[in-house]
């Protein structure tokens, strides 16, 4: 939605690519791209789209992944500002950001990997009583399912039935330790670098609801 009325207050014209259900929908500058067949690969979406050339503007943390991996026959006709895979997947899975933190000595809530229930056993009881929650190594994925961006944990016995009804749906989490607060002790700090690895821009915010 944010990219729709950035573009389009502009004057850019913009082609959304979302589901029926997609709230997106009822902004006055949304306009639907040609339609995209189920289980229709996105390489061979764009080579059916009757575009000559359009950017890829990714608005999910799934689809910057998709087109990081788009190869380099797509980049001239459908150009994006998106990092390397590598480093999606580095940020992406949570797993592995919180790997990536630990090696670059970023302070970072304690994170510890739950591979099945059986790793568990090995969490101390202090650690299942209120103090972590259950997060989503793919949270696009776990929200779609769930509905909700975690579980927090308030005993064993729950910490293992939540475990066991995400790993029936096919997904990975880790246990990770809550941090408490309101909203406004939250702060983000944002940039762009370009193709030069130059910064060009940053961004701070405060969280306020």
């Amino acid at each position: 939605l944010g990219v729709l009325r950035a573009l389009g207050r502009v004057g850019v014209p913009a082609f959304a690519v979302c589901s029926r259900e997609d709230f997106v929908r009822h902004s006055r500058w949304f306009r639907a791209a040609p339609p995209r067949a189920e289980g229709m690969s996105l390489p061979e979406y764009l080579e059916s789209v009757p575009v000559e050339r359009a950017v890829l503007v990714p608005c999910s943390d799934s689809w910057v992944a998709t087109i990081a991996a788009l190869g380099p026959q797509h980049a001239d006709r459908f150009p994006a500002s998106v990092p390397p895979l590598a480093a999606v997947n580095g940020l992406v899975d949570k797993l592995s950001f919180a790997e990536l933190l630990r090696a670059t000595g970023v302070p970072h809530p304690h994170t510890q990997e739950l591979g099945s229930v059986a790793d568990l056993d090995r969490v101390p009881e202090a650690c299942l009583s209120g103090t972590t929650f259950l997060k989503p190594r793919d949270s696009q994925r776990f929200v779609s399912r769930f509905n909700v961006k975690g579980f927090r944990v308030a005993s064993r016995a729950g910490a293992v039935a939540r475990l066991q009804e995400i790993e029936t749906a096919g997904l990975s989490v880790v246990l990770q330790e809550y941090i408490p607060g309101p909203a406004s002790r939250h702060y983000y700090v944002e940039g762009f670098v370009d193709a030069r690895q130059q910064v060009r821009v940053w961004f701070a915010r405060q969280g306020l609801r």
